[in-house]
């Protein structure tokens, strides 16, 4: 059995809140940090487009090669595909450097949107490091990012086991199985990989699906010789529902081990 299945796109939500913070005047305390943060939670869930466009450092630069314009398409599409999403953002530390403070962050996304008869639920976490200078966000990395998207009655429950980060050349192993017991179920999946950029955020890969014999699906795969950011995602469907899972894999330079 093999066909193709193309899900939404579960890369838009992960560049939702990128490049953007409410103003903290000049204050530069971990304090005024997290209420920054709590107001770039809120502007996001209100789905106020002007109210974060206006906190932009004027130099700021959307990561993973995304331009002001690139970034904007991208939030709107996502909004228009979840428009009640719930955002929450949880300052994990924050640091003086000698250009601004260092702020890691937790940022969950959760939301549902219907598609026909299909009842879609997405939870996303992301963690991030950013660079606040003079109350305003001036760069972002994001250091993981994991989502998840159901629908039906019962969707199967994954476990995923997959890297954060590998070095260039390095081979590495991703599968997503299902937990519990499979009984008579017949269960369809596929994998994809994908670069994090601009094109694939607005149209993502589709998916081959095939039948799984082992409970899930297996990637064993070699990263490329040249650093980058890229999506794995999975999908198993069953009768009474599916799920999809994607993950941000991180490709470092062999040549600086600090990773």
């Amino acid at each position: 059995m093999l066909r193709s299945f193309r899900p939404f796109s579960l890369a838009l939500f992960a560049t939702l809140l990128i490049g953007a913070t409410p103003t903290l005047g000049r204050a530069q305390t971990p304090a005024a940090a997290t209420a920054v943060f709590q107001s770039l939670a809120d502007a996001a869930t209100r789905q106020d487009p002007k109210a974060i466009a206006n906190l932009y450092s004027p130099s700021f630069q959307p990561p993973d090669g995304l331009d002001r314009m690139g970034y904007d398409s991208a939030m709107q599409r996502f909004w228009k595909q979840f428009p009640g999403a719930r955002y929450t953002v949880q300052v994990l530390n924050s640091q003086p450097s000698s250009n601004g403070l260092q702020v890691e962050t937790l940022t969950k996304i959760e939301g549902q949107r219907k598609q026909g008869d299909r009842t879609f639920k997405l939870a996303s976490e992301i963690k991030s490091r950013w660079l606040l200078q003079n109350g305003r966000l001036q760069r972002e990395e994001i250091l993981s990012e994991r989502s998840r998207l159901t629908s039906g009655s019962k969707p199967p429950e994954l476990t995923v086991n997959a890297p954060a980060t590998v070095l260039t050349g390095e081979n590495f192993s991703f599968d997503a199985y299902v937990d519990g017991a499979l009984n008579d179920d017949l269960l369809v999946g596929g994998v994809t990989d994908d670069p994090v950029d601009l094109q694939r955020l607005l149209k993502p890969t589709a998916f081959r699906l095939q039948a799984l014999t082992a409970g899930g699906v297996y990637k064993q795969a070699r990263a490329p010789q040249r650093p980058g950011n890229f999506w794995i995602s999975a999908l198993v469907v069953r009768r009474d529902g599916l799920t999809v899972v994607s993950e941000r894999l991180r490709v470092v330079d062999r040549t600086r081990p600090n990773r």
